[in-house]
């Protein structure tokens, strides 16, 4: 039970341990169709051309060495701290080895919390505690790219940016155009209305998927076309 700790089915805890320790092929055998495309899908593994044989890719590596790794206290003991991109971080700032990894493993992470706590469709305790990284980590899961700044603060990337909110349990969300010149020496130029379009779609996106991770979402605006919005526990 330690070892699945992280919420990884089975079929695919099996498959990824059971892989060759130096090449990271995949058994030839015992492991299912469906479960070689799910770890294909997910970034953990892909196929040869023509030979059908299947690899761990550097993120199923990662994963790997982290699921057979030694456990303390019923979880996985990590190798380094992770911290979920909130959109605060500076474009120079390089990711870590395994991004994609630590994302996976830490979103089983939180899922598995939410198991042991008895609903799976709500936040968990650990994550009202620390809403920011929460927040910020299911929208780097989902796909969702976080904004990035320079030296001075500017906007030098567009996307999410995640902060903490007034009241506890709860984070403000917006999101971040680019409003700093970049590194062809071009600014960003769009027209106030384009702007807003842009943020509005952006939000929404964000918006749904908290809902659907158990969160309740509230959109303000501070003047068109500035918005922002609270994240806090679904009532």
């Amino acid at each position: 039970m330690a070892t699945t700790a992280h919420s990884i089915s089975d079929a695919r805890h099996r498959a990824l341990t059971t892989s060759d320790p130096d090449s990271g092929e995949l058994a030839r055998v015992r492991i299912r169709p469906r479960t070689r495309r799910a770890l294909i899908r997910d970034g953990l593994a892909m196929e040869t051309p023509g030979t059908g044989r299947y690899f761990l890719t550097d993120a199923g590596r990662e994963l790997r060495a982290r699921l057979v790794e030694p456990v303390i206290g019923g979880a996985v003991e990590p190798r380094h701290e992770f911290a979920a991109d909130d959109g605060n971080q500076r474009e120079d700032a390089a990711p870590s080895h395994g991004r994609h990894a630590d994302v996976f493993v830490a979103l089983q992470g939180l899922r598995a919390r939410r198991e042991e706590a008895g609903h799976l469709e709500l936040p968990s305790a650990w994550e009202l505690a620390r809403p920011v990284q929460a927040v910020a980590l299911l929208l780097e899961s989902g796909g969702f790219v976080p904004s990035a700044v320079n030296e001075y603060g500017g906007v030098v990337r567009a996307g999410y940016c995640v902060t903490p909110a007034r009241e506890a349990g709860q984070a403000r969300l917006v999101f971040r155009g680019c409003d700093v010149w970049g590194q062809a020496g071009h600014p960003e130029r769009v027209e106030p209305e384009l702007i807003g379009m842009r943020q509005a779609r952006a939000l929404r996106g964000y918006c749904e998927r908290l809902r659907v991770c158990g969160w309740s979402t509230a959109t303000y605006r501070l003047g068109y076309p500035a918005a922002f919005v609270i994240v806090s526990v679904a009532i």
